[in-house]
């Protein structure tokens, strides 16, 4: 083992012994953070019912929207529950969710998204198959789903013409990301926000990567929308930054805003970054 490595472990575990003193809040992104599907045998809401019986607080800011809904909303029994990469917020009690604030993507300005999407895929030849496959399976299977009360059945049409390459809920619009080895990922999606700025002026929309298959838009509320939730979910719990730490395996997509953004003390990501 190099001494560059042992130095970095050190260093490590030294500010894991600070924020043991001091943390009374975890913050965590879900998807490649608690969860992986590479560990079926992970199960989150066992941990986050061991940091609340620990006496800590719990929040959660996932870009799942209805999904997250349906599933983390039934299943966790305290905390803060952020959906759509944080443009909603929920607090989480013996009363179920109680929302904090919300802010939707407008139903007239879907198709204009979806018109910015479909230009940037014609004007770089990006076809069908060229886009990552797991995305395009999930998204097949969601039309099939009975999502109930959670998503319009409108919206979910609008999607159904895309064949699995898009879907539509009320807090986002999600696009299947072309491979990585058949298109930059990155300049698809600064080509994306360039389109979005175009169509609808700088602030409103932005679009984050959730990870290697799905690429998020949603509703720009002035800041990046999971440093929002967080911003908020410390405003409500009171607490200073060295008490809160943020986890996410994104630092350069949606958990920008928790990782680094935040300026906070204690940030972790469970990606390798060069």
């Amino acid at each position: 083992m190099s001494y560059k490595l042992i130095k970095k472990i050190d260093n490590c575990l030294e500010v894991l012994e600070k924020a043991k003193n001091t943390v009374k809040a975890f913050v965590f992104d879900f998807d490649g953070t608690l969860k992986s599907s590479a560990e079926p045998e992970c199960n989150p809401i066992e941990l986050i019912e061991k940091i609340l019986a620990a006496g800590k607080n719990v929040g959660i800011v996932t870009a799942s929207g209805a999904s997250a809904l349906m599933g983390l909303g039934k299943q966790m029994k305290n905390g803060y529950l952020g959906i759509a990469n944080g443009t909603a917020l929920y607090k989480i009690d013996d009363r179920g969710l109680t929302e904090i604030y919300k802010y939707p993507v407008k139903t007239e300005d879907i198709s204009v998204i979806l018109d910015a999407w479909k230009k940037v895929i014609k004007e770089n030849d990006i076809k069908e198959t060229d886009l990552v496959e797991k995305g395009l399976n999930t998204f097949r299977e969601f039309f099939v789903k009975d999502w109930g009360e959670y998503i319009p059945k409108n919206m979910i049409d609008m999607a159904k013409e895309y064949n699995g390459r898009c879907f539509v809920e009320n807090m986002k619009i999600t696009l299947v990301m072309p491979k990585k080895e058949v298109f930059s990922q990155e300049k698809f999606v600064a080509l994306m926000q360039m389109e979005l700025d175009k169509s609808f002026g700088t602030g409103k929309y932005i679009i984050d990567m959730g990870d290697t298959t799905f690429a998020h838009v949603t509703i720009f509320p002035g800041m990046v929308p999971k440093l929002s939730a967080l911003k908020r979910i410390q405003k409500e719990l009171g607490l200073r930054d060295d008490e809160i730490t943020t986890f996410g395996d994104m630092p350069n997509g949606n958990d920008k805003g928790l990782l680094i953004d935040s300026k906070l003390p204690y940030t972790f990501t469970n990606k390798f970054v060069e």
